[in-house]
């Protein structure tokens, strides 16, 4: 694979070695259900007006 520019080498680093920490994990799940309490209130609030 070929190496990309510094900013996309560091990111992918970043990125591997977050993956396998909790901390990644427990900010996904939360970023999931942000997202799906959001959208949930947006389409309850939309069929009120």
């Amino acid at each position: 694979m070929p190496e990309g520019p510094e900013e996309y080498r560091y990111t992918r680093e970043f990125l591997n070695r977050m993956k396998g920490s909790i901390q990644y994990k427990e900010a996904i799940q939360s970023w999931r259900e942000w997202n799906w309490y959001r959208n949930y209130v947006f389409r309850a609030f939309e069929i009120k007006n």
